[in-house]
């Protein structure tokens, strides 16, 4: 069984995209605003959306759209999961409203944004830089790509006993669809069941990551070489001289006493840590502090330092493939 988010395809491909000329008058979007069906949530989401506001007739009107027909999906997902004790009718209902209903949209959000609607028009200061209708349209993309990636983690966590594709956490859906990280202008948080303990517990203390660590480190570590060579051929990544000693160190999970010196650009660098962190997985996952990790293995070629800032919102580099075809050297 799959349930269609009818809306979303219209505005992504139909009769609603944002972008064709004369949809409406202000006046129009308005009582549009006005006539949408109130919808509440059968039950309640774990994943909240907080995103910049609307700021015109038509982005209020779009925005209430999508909201609505984004809750109506839900409470018929849920509903038709949580009613159902059928372990196949759950399987099914994960596996076709994630790979078969959620995954195309995301990608054709893709599609759409890399045309023209990239992140930088959400920017308030770029009203003048850019024209009205423009930004508007930038701003309904971007709130109908934020809303779908919520409905997806929503769908996730509500079948994550019965999923057939692998856990995407935020970060990894901003990669593997859109070749990002997460943009600063929104955010998706997870609400956690609070819980008064009985009695005060100490405070958990926050791990403190000094490197990388390769999965199997002690087994695995002499493979590394094969990793080393292809990046510093050339300094085409890291620099020439650097040592296989100092190399194998940034993947040992200790201290570093001497920094790596990348010799590529920063989206290359930031390739590079995405494939062996969120995609292959050859290093235990830190979560959001592989890049504070990043910071402490890596310098600029000028010597100077690294800030968590370099890595936000760059695109796939160029040289990607040579990037890939060191990583597959390792395995």
């Amino acid at each position: 069984m799959k349930i269609i988010l009818a809306n979303f395809h219209q505005i992504l491909t139909g009769n609603l995209k944002p972008w064709l000329k004369d949809i409406a008058t202000k006046e129009q979007y308005k009582v549009w605003s006005s006539e949408l069906p109130a919808q509440a949530l059968t039950y309640p989401n774990v994943f909240t959306l907080k995103f910049i506001k609307p700021f015109s007739p038509k982005t209020i009107y779009y925005a209430g759209l999508i909201t609505s027909s984004a809750t109506e999906y839900t409470n018929e997902v849920k509903s038709l999961f949580f009613e159902n004790e059928s372990e196949n009718i759950r399987i099914n209902l994960v596996y076709n409203s994630l790979k078969k209903e959620l995954f195309p949209l995301l990608e054709t959000i893709s599609e759409i944004i890399q045309h023209n609607y990239g992140s930088e028009y959400i920017d308030i200061d770029n009203l003048k830089k850019t024209d009205q209708s423009h930004k508007e349209n930038t701003h309904i993309i971007h709130f109908l790509k934020a809303t779908a990636i919520q409905l997806f983690l929503e769908v996730q966590n509500m079948g994550i006993d019965y999923l057939r594709t692998e856990i995407l956490v935020l970060e990894d859906i901003h990669y593997q669809f859109f070749n990002e990280t997460v943009p600063q202008f929104y955010s998706i948080t997870k609400q956690e069941k609070h819980i008064t303990p009985k009695k005060e517990k100490a405070k958990k203390e926050k791990p403190i990551y000094h490197s990388f660590k390769l999965k199997n480190y002690v087994r695995e570590h002499s493979k590394l070489i094969y990793l080393w060579e292809p990046l510093k051929k050339d300094g085409i990544f890291i620099a020439e001289d650097t040592k296989l000693t100092d190399f194998k160190k940034i993947f040992s999970g200790d201290p570093i006493e001497n920094k790596i010196t990348w010799t590529g650009n920063k989206s290359e660098l930031a390739y590079f840590i995405k494939r062996i962190h969120n995609v292959e997985k050859l290093v235990e996952h830190f979560g959001q502090e592989h890049w504070t990790v990043t910071i402490k293995c890596f310098l600029k070629e000028d010597g100077t330092l690294y800030e968590r800032g370099d890595f936000r919102e760059l695109k796939k580099p160029a040289k990607a493939n040579l990037i890939i075809r060191a990583i597959n050297s390792l395995k």
